[in-house]
Parts: C-alpha cells; structure tokens; sequence
C-alpha cells in the first residue's frame, strides 16, 4: 500500500439505489463516518479477503480524511487552471494584434493595379518561363517597392511564408478590393483599384 502521506484521488459510477444504500449504512450506526471511509473499508476488506481467504475488520483500517484539505487543494488547482486561462487568452490578443499589424504592413506593400488582367501581367512579368519568380522587386510605381508574391513578402517582412499566406488569403476575403491568384505554385495579393 502507498504511503499514508499520499492521497489520490479516485472517482466510481453507481446507481442511484447503491448510493442510497451506501449513504444509508454511513448515516446508521456511526461505523462509517463518511461515504469515503465506506469505500476505503470495503475495498480494503475485499482485497485483503482475496488475498488471505479471510475478511479483514474495520478496526484494521485507518482512515485521515479532512475536508477542509481537499477543498484548499481544490482552490490551488482551479487558481491554475484560471491563470492558465488567462495565459491563454493573453497569448490569442497578443497573435490577434500581430495579425493585425502583418496585415497592414502586407497592404502597404502589394500593388495597386486596375484590374486583374493588370495582375497577371504583373505575375507574368515577374516569373520566367519556368515559373520562378524572378524580378519582382521592380517598382510598381513611384513611392517604392511593390511586392505581390507570399515568398517574397514573407522574406521581405521576416516572416514566416505560411503566416504571410494565411494573411494574404485573410486579406482577399476582407471583401475589400484585394484578390489572391494562385500562380506557377505561388500565392500573389493584389490591391484592384477598379473593381
């Protein structure tokens, strides 16, 4: 048997009937002082019957149970459960805001075309004739740097491209005037002023 110090914790299912008369032999003559002392008894006495072939007495079986102990061991573990709900929620804000401030860097980046005819010569002209991407940094127009593929923003922005993909598709469905090709394996996001 373990150790007296240590206590666990063991839950059973029974039917309603056993319960009432279980909690009916606790509340009779004082010889179980608690449903748990019942069941420690019992199963300790049927243990020890199928070990020895004789049943053991009550009077064998020490029983230190205070209710108090458990209730404060309750209190510690639902504490912990609540910070790590907290840590949780913090953790889910904290992935909320970056997502946010990923979105915006990726909209101040891709271009603004017209249209998505615009676009895909945009992808045309920056893929060669095997499909790899090859020229995209060239400027889309005069304040800077336009980048429209998920490989080339995610290592422009140092991020990771399966991220930035997550994003660019989150983008597209803001229904807003972004559209998303899928082109030569590559993801492209497109700011379309015209439609």
């Amino acid at each position: 048997m373990a150790d007296d110090d240590e206590k666990t914790i063991v839950n059973a299912q029974i039917t309603e009937s056993k319960k009432e008369r279980w909690e009916n032999a606790v509340d009779s003559d004082g010889k179980y002082p608690s449903m748990s002392h019942l069941i420690r008894v019992a199963v300790e006495d049927q243990l020890n019957e199928d070990e020895s072939g004789e049943p053991d007495t009550p009077s064998e079986v020490s029983i230190d149970f205070d209710m108090d102990t458990v209730i404060d061991e309750l209190d510690v573990r639902f504490d912990e459960v609540y910070d790590r709900l907290d840590r949780i929620e913090a953790s889910a804000d904290a992935q909320q805001q970056d997502e946010s401030s990923l979105t915006t860097e990726i909209i101040d980046i891709i271009p603004s075309l017209p249209d998505r005819d615009a676009a895909r010569m945009w992808i045309d002209q920056r893929t060669d004739a095997d499909g790899n991407l090859n020229n995209e940094y060239i400027s889309a127009d005069e304040e800077g740097r336009a980048i429209a593929s998920a490989t080339r923003l995610a290592n422009y922005l140092d991020e990771d491209e399966g991220v930035v993909r997550q994003a660019c598709y989150r983008i597209d469905k803001s229904g807003q005037r972004f559209w998303t090709a899928r082109e030569n394996g590559e993801t492209w996001l497109f700011n379309l002023t015209n439609e």
